[in-house]
């Protein structure tokens, strides 16, 4: 997680300024991330 983090962090800050596209992807990723994170933890197993 911290290495995606970095990743997206690197990747919006490359242009010199966070794009409204980049940060638009990086919190879908995020949320993306959290939610499934949350459906593992409560999964019924």
């Amino acid at each position: 997680l911290c290495n995606l983090s970095l990743l997206l962090w690197r990747y919006s800050g490359d242009s010199g300024r966070p794009s409204s596209a980049g940060v638009f992807v990086g919190g879908f990723i995020l949320g993306g991330i959290i939610v499934g994170a949350l459906g593992c933890i409560y999964a019924p197993q």
